[in-house]
């Protein structure tokens, strides 16, 4: 989607995918900046698929941030996304771990 107009005094953001506009909040929760991986992303990602480390680097990142015992489990998933954000130069790795685990976060 792109966005086509915000208004400044209400906030709302229109965008090219979608009739109505987004309210300021919903506007935070949904978009984000488009965002392309830089040559040394791409590098890094090449050699841990050529090397066959997918699993082993996801369970390195898991075992450094995740402990579900944690009163800080949200800030733990959030920092985990930004770590993988950062390895792969694009963002919003945590809203996707975020809506992919949703259910057992409310428990």
């Amino acid at each position: 989607a792109l966005v086509e107009d915000v208004d400044q005094e209400t906030g709302q953001v229109t965008i090219n995918a979608r009739k109505t506009p987004l309210g300021p909040q919903e506007a935070r929760a949904q978009l984000r900046l488009r965002t392309r991986p830089e040559p040394k992303h791409l590098e890094w990602l090449t050699g841990v698929l050529q090397k066959g480390r997918v699993k082993e680097v996801a369970q390195e990142i898991f075992e450094k941030y995740m402990d579900s015992c944690d009163p800080g489990y949200l800030q733990h998933m959030r920092a985990a996304g930004m770590e993988i954000d950062e390895l792969l130069g694009v963002c919003g790795t945590f809203v996707e771990i975020y809506h992919r685990n949703e259910k057992a976060i409310r428990r």
